[in-house]
């Protein structure tokens, strides 16, 4: 199938799901003209002659579906000659919205009929806004949207096919995509008529769910809820009334359907696929559930990227909120299970369900399954890469499965400590010291791009205004403090207090008292003592209170005798 001109802009999600489906794009052009717009999206396949007719997919703004009408590609009468014939089937009908931007999606069923199966038929669909009565003959005006269709007739099924032919999936949780497909003998994708069945037959512990094909085309695409266990899906196409929009997703008219498969007990399913008419034709695929791991806990888990608040295997608790450093584009979740607790998880699958918040998607999808099997040795890992540009700071992945649950939410990097590299400087009276102090972030690491402030109080050079600088790339900034006002008899000890900031542009500091509660932006962190000599005070050694140093001090004075 083809058809000329798409109307470019098409989101490439939704390009790029379609292709999941199975379902071709064909491509259309679009007027301009005032009234409305209108494009195609997806043409499906059309059974020659057959009454449903083929699902054409448009995307629209103020159409109105009941005023669709059918002309020739040139748009001067019915699309009707001896070689083609076409016309609309039922009630085409519009999912308000569906396609985004203030766009909807309309759907039409056209019927096409050629002298055999494999012939070309064109014809255009317009928006005959101001007739409202069946026409006769096509009158499209200047100012009346408009499509160009082409497309391929197909014959009877002549097979009915599913790939892939086998997965494999965790109990209890969903495969990945089967895609089932109806094709001729020529192996044109081909439809089913009204009347005409297919079902897809499962054991009584199986679930099935199918994907919304207009989902795909919003590009945001969705799974149905899943039939309940063991109760066979049919799969029909009838002659489309308006309420057959919901019926659509599990609809052969499509050509094919895209569904998952899980079930609760290990071993293989078979998943059969006959068709009853015109069939028989009959396919089969298989889903082998493997067993799940379970009770996992926190001593056997290290969460791993290169700034998180996780710190090795056990280094966390389920049920908290892990900080990880907003440019981090993967989250490694390493498992080693350990023979305590019960039960032993070697040689079982592990599956974690990621759910992303503030617009974190995993392959578009706000939620997914990652999976891995642990070795023999109980060793494995599930690397969780959310899809590129969604993480933003404040937003959250939670992480639940096989006794997992945590949330990691995505932070900025910020001062989080403040240290000194001494507790105590001396500084010879009028003389100077440096003071070099270590920022480091809520992950332990240098808070590079942060700036501190330094200043000294509560002395004889207590000032009121601190000095501001940026941190190296190892965290570090050094403060040089000059003393201008001990004297010999006044040399009371300076506090050096300092701040954080985010950045050279921030005019608040940061919280620096993560220990105790309280909002402090202004931390004590160590002292400035003042000596005539900038070495310390002197100090005295005694021996049985008799000083050392002394010229009379006698040692034999304070020797005892050694104990047995």
């Amino acid at each position: 199938m083809n058809s000329s001109g798409i109307k470019r802009g098409l989101a490439a999600t939704a390009v790029a799901a379609l292709a999941v489906t199975g379902l071709p794009f064909l491509a259309s052009s679009a007027s301009a003209n005032a009234g409305g717009e209108m494009s195609v999206l997806f043409t499906g396949p059309v059974r020659n002659a057959g009454d449903v007719g083929g699902v054409i997919v448009l995307k629209t703004k103020d159409i109105d579906a009941a005023e669709l009408d059918i002309a020739n590609e040139a748009l001067t009468g019915l699309p009707n000659n001896a070689n083609q014939s076409a016309s609309i089937v039922g009630t085409p009908y519009t999912l308000a919205g569906a396609a985004g931007g203030g766009y909807d999606i309309t759907v039409v069923h056209v019927k096409a009929t050629t002298t055999s199966p494999g012939g070309n038929v064109k014809y255009a669909l317009y928006d005959d806004f101001d007739n409202g009565a069946t026409v006769t003959t096509a009158d499209v005006d200047a100012g009346e949207q408009r499509v160009q269709v082409s497309v391929t007739t197909a014959g009877a099924p002549a097979s009915f096919a599913v790939t892939p032919a086998s997965q494999s999936a965790a109990s209890g949780v969903f495969s990945g995509d089967y895609v089932a497909t109806l094709k001729d003998s020529e192996g044109r994708t081909t439809q089913l008529l009204a009347g005409e069945t297919a079902s897809i037959g499962t054991d009584a512990t199986t679930q099935l769910r199918f994907l919304n094909p207009l989902t795909v085309l919003s590009g945001s695409p969705a799974y149905e809820t899943p039939l309940t266990r063991g109760n066979d899906a049919t799969l029909k196409a009838d002659v489309p009334t308006a309420g057959d929009i919901a019926d659509l997703p599990q609809s052969l008219a499509l050509g094919s359907v895209t569904f998952q498969a899980n079930d609760n007990q290990a071993g293989p399913v078979s998943v059969d696929m006959p068709i009853a008419a015109p069939g028989p034709i009959t396919s089969n695929a298989n889903l082998v559930v493997v067993a799940t791991a379970t009770n996992l806990d926190e001593s056997e888990v290290d969460i791993v990227t290169a700034a998180d608040g996780w710190d090795g295997f056990d280094g966390g608790a389920f049920g908290d909120t892990i900080p990880v450093r907003v440019d981090q584009s993967s989250i490694k979740v390493d498992i080693d299970d350990e023979a305590s607790p019960a039960p032993d998880n070697k040689g079982k699958t592990v599956v974690l369900t990621a759910t992303g918040t503030g617009g974190i998607k995993f392959g578009g999808k706000t939620t997914t399954n990652f999976t891995t099997v642990l070795g023999a040795d109980g060793i494995g890992s599930i690397t969780i890469t959310p899809d590129s540009g969604t993480i933003v700071e404040g937003s959250t992945i939670t992480v639940t499965g096989s006794g997992i649950n945590t949330t990691l939410r995505f932070e900025r990097s910020q001062v989080w400590t403040v240290t000194p590299d001494a507790k105590t400087y001396v500084s010879k009276i009028g003389g100077s010291v440096d003071v070099t102090l270590t920022a480091k972030d809520q992950f332990g690491l240098p808070a590079t791009g942060a700036y501190v402030g330094a200043r000294r109080a509560n002395g004889v050079n207590a000032e009121a205004s601190q000095t501001k600088k940026a941190v190296d790339a190892n965290g570090k900034a050094t403060f040089t403090f000059t003393d201008t006002k001990a004297t010999a008899t006044s040399t009371t000890k300076d506090d050096v207090l300092v701040s954080a900031f985010r950045d050279q542009f921030a005019s608040t500091g940061v919280d620096l008292d993560h220990v105790t509660a309280g909002d402090q932006t202004e931390m004590d962190v160590a002292d400035i003592v003042y000596s005539a000599t900038g070495l310390g005070g002197d100090f005295a050694v005694s021996a049985d209170t008799q000083p050392v140093a002394s010229p009379v001090y006698d040692p034999t004075a304070s020797s005892r005798p050694c104990p047995r």
